[in-house]
Formats: structure tokens, sequence, C-alpha cells
């Protein structure tokens, strides 16, 4: 996994398109975009520290005192990685607020049409997924329960039904994450990735009958998205012609 993140950071560092990174790796384009606002962080931190090590001209006695206290500690790390997505969480109420002042603009100053309207909300419950995100890594459990379950509750949204089925089962409520499995599946049929973690939950169980549902289901999907790119394919070849 170490190589994999290696590679994606790699990849993000050359501005490859998020969306296409997600695609070619399968890995969800919430995961990428907390990768570019860390190495966006790590950058900035590295600015910092190189102004203020050229201001800095420490004598020899001391640099030798404090040399085995500047050893980061596991504690001094965790309050690092809290601090770190404590900014987050602030930057991603401030734009949430934004998309709901536009919105806000749709009944009192202007009319913004369906299309605008509705890349709003898009991009709106991509931000409460990713503040959700952050809750959850900064520790703050039940923030981030809330931010999900509201979205679910007013949104149906399937990114929030995988994390919140993550959540729960990180927590060991198993059966909690049980539960949001069933009904996100029944809300979003075609999602694989909801699928995916229904089944794992089935195998750590050892519940080979769930898991073996779940994975058939998972197969005759990606045999119908097949089936449905390969006929378009041909369409496009025969208008083509």
């Amino acid at each position: 996994m170490g190589i994999k993140n290696k590679e994606l950071k790699g990849l993000i560092k050359k501005r490859y398109d998020l969306e296409l990174i997600s695609y070619e790796f399968d890995v969800k384009i919430e995961e990428l975009q907390e990768m570019s606002e860390q190495i966006q962080i790590e950058k900035e931190d590295k600015k910092r520290m190189r102004r203020e090590k050229k201001n800095q001209k420490p004598e020899k006695e001391e640099s030798e005192i404090n040399f085995e206290d500047e050893r980061p500690s596991e504690e001094v790390s965790n309050t690092r990685t809290y601090e770190y997505y404590k900014k987050l969480i602030e930057r991603y109420k401030i734009e949430i607020d934004k998309h709901l002042e536009k919105l806000k603009e749709d009944s009192t100053i202007r009319r913004i049409s369906s299309t605008e309207k509705q890349m709003i909300l898009t991009k709106l419950a991509n931000k409460r997924n990713l503040l959700a995100y952050a809750y959850y890594n900064a520790g703050l459990i039940e923030e981030s329960r809330k931010e999900l379950l509201s979205l679910i509750n007013k949104e149906s949204n399937h990114t929030a039904y995988r994390q919140i089925i993550h959540l729960e089962k990180a927590q060991g409520n198993i059966d909690d994450a049980k539960i949001w499995a069933y009904e996100g599946i029944e809300m979003f049929p075609k999602d694989i990735k909801l699928r995916k973690q229904l089944a794992l939950i089935a195998r750590e169980e050892h519940n080979k009958e769930e898991e073996n549902e779940q994975l058939r289901a998972i197969s005759e999907i990606i045999q119908a998205e097949t089936r449905d790119l390969n006929n378009t394919i041909k369409e496009k070849m025969q208008d083509d012609r």
C-alpha cells in the first residue's frame, strides 16, 4: 500500500487529473483530494521551515543539547495529525458555506439554471463527505457520524453510505455496518464498492453464503456494464462508417 501511495502522490505532484487517477487505480476521488491537500500543506510547511532555518543561527552548544529533544514523539505526531485535519475541517466548512450562499442566491438574488444548481449540489455533497472524512481522521467520530447521517437522510448519497459503513466497522459496530450496507445496496444496487464492503464483512464473519451472493452480484454488474460498453462502441463504429 505504501508503494501505491507513493506512486499516487507522484502522479498528483505531476498535476495529473484526479478523476483519471481515481479511475485508473480504483481509488476514491476523496482520498486523492486529501492527498493533494496534504501535499500542498507539506510544501507550505517545508517553505516555512526553510525560512525559519535561514533566520535562525543557533549556537553549537544549544543544538547539541536539543538534538535528542527534536525527535518527534508519537504524541507530537498525533498532535500534528490532529492540527492538519483541524485546518482541513475549517477550510471545508468555509467552502460548504460558500456553496450554501450560492444556493440562497437562487431564491433571493438571481435564478440559476437547473444544470448550475445540480453542479452546486454535487460540489456541496462532495465537500460534506470530505468534511466527514476529516472529522473521522481527527478522531471526531460523533461529528463524522452526524455529517454522514445528514447526507444519507437528506441526499441518499452513495459515498456517505460507504463512509459510514467503514466508520461503524472501524468502531466495532459490525451490526450497524451491515444495516447501512444493506440499506445502501437497496438504494444503489449497482454500486460495486458497497457490495464489496458487505462481502468483506461477510468473509470476516465466515458467512460464506452472503459473501458468495455479493460476489455473484458484483460479477453480474461488471458483465452487464461490459455488454453496455461493447454495444456503445459498436453503435459508435457503425455511425462513423
